[in-house]
């Protein structure tokens, strides 16, 4: 799944004056850069998304004929530059390359890499499964986990019955189907008897 607009971070050391890093329409740093041909400017190509799809003018320039290319070769050079965690302010002390931060703050993880990343990503309780709509820091799961022990396992209680109650409607739709079945064969029957 796509994540809406730049990447937001701050670099080890900024990258010269002359190569540019921010997208012109969300201003965080470039994510997978597209660069207009009107103007020049670049943008990520996740914001122009809205902008091809209506045909709209350049959000730059406003040229009337916008059109726009992957720029491969400063997306290379920039993913590069060393940048500090997204939540260096709240303590995450991890350096990268840009290319590597997504994979650091591991934000959308399958339940199994939940507890792999950044531990100051808000990520889904791991029991989200169960019912639980919490968000929590990564590092504060096993406790949220453990301070919330009877409130999971009665939303898992919940779920486990509700599953059952799907289990008995599907069984009784089967039985349904079964005899309709029957009474269609029987039926068929009866009409190659009459023939």
């Amino acid at each position: 799944s796509k994540r809406a607009g730049g990447f937001e971070c701050e670099f080890v050391e900024p990258p010269p004056k002359f190569f540019k890093v921010e997208c012109c329409i969300c201003h965080l740093i470039l994510r997978e850069p597209y660069q207009a041909v009107c103007c020049g400017k670049r943008f990520c190509d996740n914001c122009l998304e809205d902008i091809r799809e209506v045909d709209a003018p350049c959000p730059h320039c406003r040229d009337p004929d916008f059109c726009d290319y992957t720029d491969k070769g400063h997306q290379q050079t920039l993913y590069e530059f060393r940048v500090y965690c997204t939540h260096k302010s709240k303590g995450c002390e991890w350096t990268g390359e840009l290319r590597e931060l997504d994979n650091h703050l591991n934000s959308d993880p399958p339940a199994d890499k939940s507890l792999q990343g950044c531990p100051y990503t808000l990520i889904n309780c791991p029991l989200s499964c169960a019912g639980c709509e919490k968000g929590v820091c990564r590092k504060d799961v096993k406790s949220h986990v453990n301070d919330n022990l009877l409130g999971h396992v009665m939303m898992q209680n919940a779920q486990m019955r509700s599953f059952e109650q799907q289990l008995q409607e599907c069984h009784s739709q089967l039985q349904e189907h079964r005899s309709i079945i029957t009474e269609l064969k029987a039926q068929l029957e009866e009409g190659k008897r009459d023939k």
